[in-house]
């Protein structure tokens, strides 16, 4: 069954979540963020769904996938004084200017959408206002998830630190792994591991299938983690976030465009 439509599902504080469908992939989008609460296909469960889910001995909610920008992690303690909040601000604000894309025959965008973000700066905090928008396009078999970001300064010449990723759960009630191409398949629960895989990354959800991940535009690296059995994270990234702020770390310049680009594509078992 072919599905090329885009509905709206149900409220929640701040927005209404929206629908995407193309075949067998259906999302759940979150105008807050841009972020994915669920990923389907067919009846499988890809991503973990957001809600609650036990991480170690605490009860949190966990899952889906959200965008952390325009930093990962916790502020390294020399820019500590910028205020950031851990994986930054996106994933909490409210996105405006929602548009809804209908199939289009001449391309593979069954369903998809866009929006726009404003995050605003403070000139005694964080001196660079925030500009974007971010396009989902649900694929046959999975979505590809853009993102484009802007800055200005408040002080002239001064660069804004950046290190975007995407935390991404993907769902193991039955275990999980990253596929190597020599084929090493290696899973270490609670610790981080910089992935060295190139730009395309399988990752296997035991008796699920497997997730390709493609890094198409910006993101340079993947890192996996995990801290609960439920779920498994390969978070794309722009680099190390304990750069961020740092000489080796990476900077817009006011009004300069950073594009960011992931495709997902599911193979089922």
């Amino acid at each position: 069954m072919f599905y090329n439509i885009f509905r709206v599902i149900r409220k929640q504080k701040g927005g209404t979540n929206l629908l995407l469908q193309n075949e067998k992939t259906m999302l759940v989008v979150s105008p807050v963020g841009g972020n994915v609460e669920r990923w389907q296909h067919g009846n499988t469960e890809v991503f973990f769904p957001r809600g609650n889910a036990l991480a170690g001995n605490k009860l949190r909610i966990s899952g889906g996938m959200h965008q952390c920008l325009p930093n990962l992690g916790v502020l390294p303690d020399t820019v500590a004084s910028y205020g950031l909040p851990q994986h930054g601000p996106l994933r909490n604000t409210l996105c405006s200017g929602i548009l809804l894309k209908d199939p289009n025959p001449n391309r593979q965008t069954h369903g998809g959408a866009s929006m726009r973000f404003e995050i605003p700066g403070s000139r005694n905090a964080f001196p660079w206002n925030l500009y974007g928008s971010i396009e989902i396009v649900a694929l046959p078999n999975g979505f590809r998830y853009e993102t484009d970001l802007v800055c200005t300064s408040f002080v002239p010449g001064k660069r804004m630190p950046v290190c975007c990723a995407l935390h991404s759960f993907f769902n193991t009630p039955n275990g999980g792994c990253v596929e190597f191409p020599d084929g090493r398949r290696e899973f270490r629960p609670m610790a981080a591991e910089v992935l060295t895989t190139g730009p395309v990354i399988d990752i296997r959800l035991n008796g699920i299938g497997k997730v390709v991940m493609k890094l198409e535009h910006g993101y340079r690296q993947a890192v996996a983690w995990s801290d609960s059995p439920e779920y498994f994270c390969v978070e794309p990234t722009m680099g190390d976030g304990l750069l961020f702020g740092t000489p080796n770390g990476t900077y817009l310049s006011h009004q300069e465009h950073l594009r960011l680009s992931c495709s997902f594509e599911f193979q089922p078992e």
